[in-house]
């Protein structure tokens, strides 16, 4: 019998904080949390705002604050968020972008991306 190998983690950008990034993360994450063996998945971004998003939506894995290093949590008990910042109320508002919001999304790429090459 061969052994199931865990899939390898998965980091996810939130993108644009007033985008939709934050709704789409949280409902696949519902559906992820669903499959067997259950992906580990971390969200970088703003805890904040993928906590307002979870509030509108009223479902989905309830997001918390990760820090690498430690264990995360699998998504049937909570969607580990590594927040990079704390943004403003107005750089979350959905459907308005901002500057701030932009150049929090640029770093969530960037941290990710060094994420996966520090392997």
């Amino acid at each position: 019998m061969a052994l199931r190998r865990m899939p390898a983690p998965l980091a996810i950008s939130m993108g644009d904080p007033a985008g939709i990034g934050p709704e789409v993360i949280l409902k696949a994450a519902r559906q992820l949390a669903r499959k067997r063996p259950i992906p580990v998945v971390i969200v970088v971004g703003d805890l904040g705002a993928m906590r307002a998003a979870a509030r509108r939506l009223g479902t989905g894995p309830e997001p918390y604050s990760w820090t690498p290093g430690t264990q995360p949590a699998p998504l049937s008990r909570g969607l580990p968020v590594l927040g990079l910042d704390e943004l403003s109320a107005s750089a979350i508002r959905p459907g308005a972008p901002s500057v701030e919001g932009a150049n929090a999304a640029y770093n969530y790429i960037v941290k990710g991306a060094q994420m996966a090459l520090a392997g």
